[in-house]
């Protein structure tokens, strides 16, 4: 590929057995040409300042042994890329003669000075090493694509610590990036493999000491020029990766609530801008991908609703000026009740059905999902402003009507608020500074809706609580937080009336 670009996807192996199984069905593959497996040991040397100048600047330095033969390795792809699931990275190889590590090697190349800037002359000592097997195999399809299949078996080293290597990575030697996902997705849905998020070289500098705290936070960078199918590709890839990396989180911490919402927040977020690009897409697959995303949000209702209303107990507690007692028993049914969801949930990501859906979803982006519009033309940034435009005159018309009697009405409000706001809070960089008014201004409305319907939800949750318990206790409990609750919804929304 041009200028030394490599395209990475990476999976996740809980047992090295699984490699041997998917690389037999590989073989076997009926759409491409595939090439027998090969195996081969590497064992790679990394480098750096004893700052960490190189990999401050985006650059990872490597020497690589395979075969008794020495090969100097340069990648770049910025310091927060271990954030991304889908790698695009910068390559450089040299064979050398001994493994020993030097700028130099690379003085032929684009990336010259700027090593060597990162370097400032200082000297470049080992950081860590890996040391794996490599079992190998290749696609080739029909219309000339070809990717790279690779398993990786051993372990990293640092400082005296070490943990293992299994993955497997899908790289992407020629064609596009549409039939690499395509088969990601294929191995996602046989065998629920993870896709891993972070690189060897980062694995291997976490495990050496660095402070991973420090490591930038990967950002949206769009152009307001941009033609809006580049941009609302861009937008949409960039909310399927921060889902991922929500659900990894999740998964490490299962018990964490604060998890069980960003996750929620996140899918959430892509239903609002795949909702606000609406009239760009072909509408039949637009609604058959809207109603697969809206599922994916069911899964994580119950457990947060368990949670709001904890949250809300606590609130009720600490802010009370009358003695109250601190709600045992309601307490105890509801994390009860939690739990059992949580389980379901967990169950749910385990099986890895999340990734097959959003991995799906990048495949139909890329396909040409567009609908024959002259919106297509526009520029994101046109585009975002007269989208806006009709989405606020729209919400402010039901805001007006809004029967503070109809929970219906209500709620109808507050979702259309709500992804308002994921809008304006994605695009920042396109509209520049107007839309922080805007986007304060529904950021109360939607508060005040949402804590609206919050207790609408907890009412129902309350009523059947005690429709289910003979306890006067916990009845007696769940009837002061809802009424507690009640009165404090309807000084919320006296505004409106």
């Amino acid at each position: 590929m041009s200028d030394n670009i490599v395209r990475v996807i990476k999976f996740k192996l809980d047992d090295p057995s699984q490699l041997d199984q998917i690389m037999a069905e590989l073989v076997q593959f009926e759409i491409s040409e595939v090439t027998q497996p090969s195996t081969q040991k590497f064992e790679v040397t990394y480098f750096d300042t004893k700052s960490r100048g190189l990999y401050h600047a985006g650059y990872v330095y490597g020497i690589t042994r395979s075969d008794d033969h020495w090969l100097a390795t340069v990648n770049y792809s910025g310091v927060s890329e271990h954030s991304n699931f889908v790698k695009k990275a910068q390559e450089w190889k040299i064979e050398i003669e001994e493994p020993t590590p030097d700028i130099n090697y690379f003085r032929d190349t684009s990336i010259f000075y700027a090593l060597k800037k990162a370097q400032k002359n200082k000297e470049l000592n080992p950081i860590f090493k890996t040391s794996f097997l490599r079992k190998k195999i290749n696609l080739l399809y029909e219309n000339n694509s070809w990717i790279e299949i690779a398993g990786d078996i051993g372990e990293i080293s640092a400082a005296g610590l070490s943990e293992p290597i299994s993955e497997m990575k899908l790289e992407l030697k020629i064609g596009s990036m549409l039939e690499m996902l395509k088969l990601g997705s294929v191995f996602v849905k046989k065998h629920a493999l993870f896709m891993e998020n972070r690189t060897k070289q980062y694995r291997g500098l976490i495990l050496s000491g660095l402070n991973e705290e420090k490591d930038k936070q990967k950002s949206l960078d769009l152009n307001p020029r941009e033609k809006i199918t580049w941009a609302v590709v861009k937008i949409m890839v960039f909310d399927i990766h921060e889902i991922m990396n929500a659900q990894e989180n999740l998964l490490a911490q299962p018990e964490d609530p604060e998890g069980v919402h960003q996750l929620r927040v996140k899918v959430r977020k892509l239903r609002a801008l795949f909702s606000f690009f609406r009239p760009l897409f072909n509408q039949s697959d637009y609604y058959e991908k809207k109603e697969q995303l809206g599922k994916i949000g069911l899964e994580f209702s119950a457990v947060r609703e368990y949670d709001v209303l904890l949250e809300e107990i606590e609130t009720i507690i600490q802010n009370s000026i009358i003695p109250i007692n601190n709600f045992s028993a309601l307490k105890k049914e509801l994390e009860e009740k939690r739990k059992a969801e949580l389980k379901k949930m967990i169950d749910y990501l385990k099986s890895n059905q999340l990734s097959a859906v959003l991995l799906d979803f990048w495949v139909w982006l890329l396909e040409d999902p567009w609908m024959d519009t002259k919106l297509l033309d526009c520029s994101i940034k046109k585009y975002a402003k007269e989208q806006l435009g009709t989405w606020s005159t729209g919400i402010n018309k039901k805001l007006k009507k809004m029967d503070m009697k109809d929970q219906k009405s209500i709620h109808k409000v507050r979702i259309k608020s709500k992804r308002l706001r994921y809008v304006l809070e994605q695009l920042t960089a396109v509209l520049g500074s107007d839309s922080k008014n805007s986007s304060k201004k529904f950021e109360i409305l939607q508060e005040d809706l949402g804590y609206f319907h919050d207790v609408y939800i907890n009412r129902l949750l309350l009523e059947k609580i005690i429709g289910e318990s003979d306890s006067d206790e916990l009845c007696y409990e769940a009837g002061i937080i809802s009424g507690w609750q009640t009165n404090q919804g309807n000084i919320r929304m006296h505004k409106y009336i």
